[in-house]
Parts: C-alpha cells; sequence; structure tokens
C-alpha cells in the first residue's frame, strides 16, 4: 500500500531520475464529485480531479470536536440484531440519495433495503457532476438538509465546520444486517483514508481501488516467461518481451509529472524510506499529537499497515523540517540503489517513443496486444471487454480496430525491488474511494441513515450495489490476483 510519505518525495526523486532541475511541487487541484466509469478505450487509472470550484480554506480546529454520541440499541433492537431478523425493528422514515453517477446501482441497494425495512422510503436522485458542489452547498443555505447521502470531498469548509457525521461512535455499534461491529465490517483501521486530525471520520470510503499489472497470457507463454515476483524477474521479463518483437510495457511518459510511469517509479521510493516515519511522527504537545494512540504506535517496517492514518499520526512539519536539517537525504546509499535498479528498467521495459506516448496511447497498444503489460487499475477488470469493444468501432480518442479481439489476461502485484537496502517489500498504490458523508441532523434521523449505510455494509447490500454496477457498465472476465 502506497504510504503518503512517498508522495512527498515524488518530484524530487522523479527530477532525479530524468536528470533535471528541480520545481516546486504543484498545488493539488480541487476535488471531483466521485463518478462511476463508464466502458470506453481509455486507460483504467484513477481518475485526474476535474476543475471544480475551489472550496472555502477554514482553519483546522486547534482541539478534537467531541462526536456525537450514536443512540445506543434498545433492548429489543439488540435482541434483532440479527442478519435474519434486521427487519423486526419497524424503522421509520425517509431516506435521500444523491450523488453523482448512473442512478440503477443505487436504485438496486434502496429497493433492496426498503424490501426488509418497508416502512422507510429511499428515494435515489442522482446529480450530473457539474455543478455538483454547489448544489451540495445550497442543501445547507438555508439550515439543516433534508438529503441523506451525499459526497463531502469537494465542500472541506463544511466538513470543518462540523457539518457532517463524525462516523467513529457508530463503528463501535453492531451492525443488524451482518451480527458485527460496523466498524469491522468496513475494516475502517485499514482501509479508512479520510481522517480529521484528531481521528474524526466525516466520509466513508465504500471501496478501494489499487493499481497491478495486467498481462498477456498469449504472449507471457509464446516468449516463455512467468508474471515476476522481484525486480530482476521484472527486468528478464522485459528482455525476453522485447527481443520478441512485442512492447514489454504499455506505459506512457507524455506529460510525465500526471503519467502512470510517474506513479510507477516514484512508488518504488516507499521500500527505502519505510523508516521515514519516525521522524515524521507527531509527537507529544504535537497539535496532532493523538494520546492513546500514537503514545502506543511501534515503528514495524513487516507491516504494511504500521503507518496508516489510523495507526500513527505524521506532522508534516516534522517530516519537512526533517530534510531541511540534513536527517532525511536523497544523495544516501539507499538512493543511489533505487536509482540504479530503476535504471535498469528504463532501456528494457519502456516502448519506443516513450516520452511521446500518452495514457490513452499506451493502453491501446495492450488492448491490441502489441505490449505483454500493462499497469493496471481496479476498473480495468470490469471494464476490459468493454473497452475492446469500443475500440473497434473507435471514437475521438481512438481509430477503429476492427479486428480488435478479447484475449485472456492475467493479473500480478508490483513486483518488490531487493537489495541490501530495502526496508520492506513493495506495497500496492491502493486508495480508499467513495466519499459517503451524511450531512448532520437530529440524533434519530442520522442513525436511520447510518442503517442505511450499515447496510450497504453487508454482503447482501453490497451485492446489489455491485452486481448492477456492472451490469450497467460492462463486465469483464473476473481474474483472480496471481
Amino acid at each position: 500500500m502506497l504510504r503518503k510519505l512517498s508522495n512527498l518525495m515524488l518530484l524530487l526523486i522523479t527530477v532525479a531520475l530524468l536528470v533535471t532541475a528541480c520545481a516546486p511541487a504543484a498545488t493539488p487541484a480541487p476535488a471531483q464529485p466521485p463518478a462511476q466509469p463508464t466502458a470506453a478505450p481509455a486507460p483504467t487509472k484513477a481518475p485526474e480531479p476535474t476543475k471544480a470550484p475551489q472550496p472555502t480554506a477554514v482553519p483546522v480546529p486547534t482541539k478534537a470536536a467531541e462526536p456525537t454520541k450514536a443512540p445506543e440499541p434498545t433492548k429489543a433492537a439488540a435482541a434483532a440484531a440479527t442478519p435474519a431478523a434486521a427487519g423486526a425493528r419497524n424503522l421509520q422514515g425517509e431516506i435521500q440519495i444523491a450523488r453523482v453517477g448512473k442512478p440503477e446501482p443505487w436504485q438496486a441497494v434502496a429497493d433492496a433495503y426498503m424490501k426488509i425495512n418497508p416502512g422507510v422510503k429511499v428515494t435515489v436522485d442522482m446529480k450530473p457532476s457539474e455543478g455538483y458542489w454547489e448544489w451540495v452547498r445550497a442543501q445547507f443555505a438555508s439550515g439543516t438538509p433534508k438529503v441523506s447521502l451525499v459526497a463531502d470531498n469537494g465542500v472541506l469548509d463544511l466538513v470543518n465546520a462540523g457539518r457532517f457525521v463524525d462516523f467513529r461512535p457508530y463503528f463501535e455499534q453492531v451492525n443488524p444486517y451482518t451480527n458485527r461491529k460496523f466498524g469491522d465490517d468496513l475494516n475502517y483501521k485499514t482501509t479508512q483514508r479520510f481522517y480529521g486530525p484528531f481521528g474524526e471520520v466525516w466520509w466513508l470510503g465504500y471501496e478501494q481501488g489499487r493499481v497491478y499489472w495486467a498481462y498477456n497470457k498469449s504472449i507471457f507463454e509464446k516468449v516463455g516467461v512467468q508474471p515476476p515476483k522481484n525486480w530482476d524477474e521484472l527486468v528478464n521479463a522485459c528482455q525476453k518481451i522485447k527481443a520478441a518483437g512485442y512492447v514489454p510495457m504499455a506505459i506512457g511518459g507524455k506529460d510525465f509529472w500526471n503519467s502512470a510511469a510517474s506513479r510507477f517509479f516514484w512508488g518504488y521510493a516507499d521500500q527505502y524510506t519505510r523508516d521515514w516515519i519516525k521522524t515524521a511522527r507527531a509527537q507529544p504537545g504535537d497539535w496532532n499529537f493523538v494520546p492513546g494512540k500514537d503514545d502506543k504506535w511501534q515503528y514495524n517496517a513487516a507491516d504494511p499497515f504500521n503507518d496508516d492514518a489510523g495507526a500513527i499520526s505524521v506532522n508534516w512539519v516534522r517530516l519537512l523540517k526533517g530534510i531541511r536539517d540534513g536527517e532525511l537525504r536523497f544523495d544516501t546509499p539507499a538512493f543511489k540503489e533505487l536509482y540504479k535498479n530503476i535504471d535498469l528498467a528504463i532501456p528494457e521495459c519502456m516502448p519506443d517513443g516513450f516520452f511521446g506516448l500518452d495514457d490513452t496511447q499506451a493502453y491501446q497498444l495492450f488492448l491490441i496486444q502489441k505490449a505483454g503489460m500493462y499497469w493496471a487499475g481496479g476498473g480495468f477488470v470490469t471494464q476490459f471487454e468493454g473497452d475492446i469493444a469500443a475500440l473497434q468501432k473507435g471514437n475521438d480518442k481512438a481509430t477503429p480496430v476492427a479486428n480488435a479481439q478479447v484475449f485472456e489476461y492475467g493479473l500480478f502485484n508490483n513486483p518488490s525491488m531487493t537489495g541490501g537496502l530495502v526496508q520492506g517489500p513493495m506495497r500496492s498504490w491502493e486508495s480508499t474511494s467513495g466519499y459517503l458523508a451524511v450531512p448532520v441532523k437530529d440524533a434519530k434521523q442520522n442513525a436511520l441513515e447510518v442503517d442505511f449505510l450499515m447496510f450497504l455494509a453487508s454482503p447482501q447490500g453490497y451485492q446489489a450495489l455491485g452486481a448492477n454496477r456492472i451490469r450497467w457498465q460492462g463486465v469483464g472476465p473476473g481474474q483472480k490476483l496471481e
């Protein structure tokens, strides 16, 4: 799992790789509303943010706000807190869902929920992405919003002002649809990436995306290679694939700072900088030090979740101070080993014209079976067949390829670099998505809205969402990660 510390080093590491002058890091773009992916012949990488109104800056609170205590379940509710008896609670009320994307998947969840809870009316009112944040803001203009479920990552001033529910108290409640704690259903300590400065959870990530390599099984078999398990095997596979006349890696270098290639390379710095967290961690007296969490944390490079936000608080000022004071450096033997490994891969694995090839063109090389590997995101599995069909027809971004055919592919994780100075194995690029947020209302109404989220977190709830999402945006062969 790629860690935040690696993000800060993106510019410095990439610059060193290209042997160019250092430039200041770009200001992060504003968030975009979460949208459902569509089947199109484009690379299935993490979506780039679209232009949206910049949220008003609001000072971060200096001390933690006490979260509203979630209502304790009654004895009757506790007795009925089993998946089979969830509907016996006779819930009453209304829930309104207003997000961005196709309505059908969410309507399927709503229908399944109302079947169990006939006293609750769930309305699905999906919105267009353009103007979504203005619409969300308008709901707060006249007081308490009626809407139940929105995205809030584009209205951070409202988030910081405490206008959305802090889910932490609900994590300890039993989910009546699974008979487990709601927090355990979400596995929130390892999946949630959206913590406030004092551990607040103002929105829920209900999905995770990850990046891996897809490979053409026929090409691998033809050239006699297996999915690589370490960096040396990756370079060796590239050499054989290239010698057979194929492009080893379908990955583009155009607009390098925003390309898949830059993320691929700089992510490997995580193997050599795992211990930077010891310098960057919040210390007693720091503004974001959390007693009971930060004073109990212990460094463990073997634990891939050791530096997650739920485990340790990072004080970015301490990290920058460490770089300024020379405690954290980029000219160490460890970085030399990192650069040497990357230098081995660039001539062997990259396609010809690498810096003129964008990610869409690189993906098409894989789709027409001219490339052995493609650095793919989670959407690839469900979009692959649809992308082939779209490529056959062509569009404004792709020339038609009538003979493009579906082929058998496999998946493998990003192979680890090996060497005496690595501190831990390669962690995959993972990110939580979803941004499910509930505006603060009275306790009874918020409890009802969270009950719907508990249903979504159950197998039956997410099955309704996932199956209909695939149905309405195409499906590819579900391959097992190798």
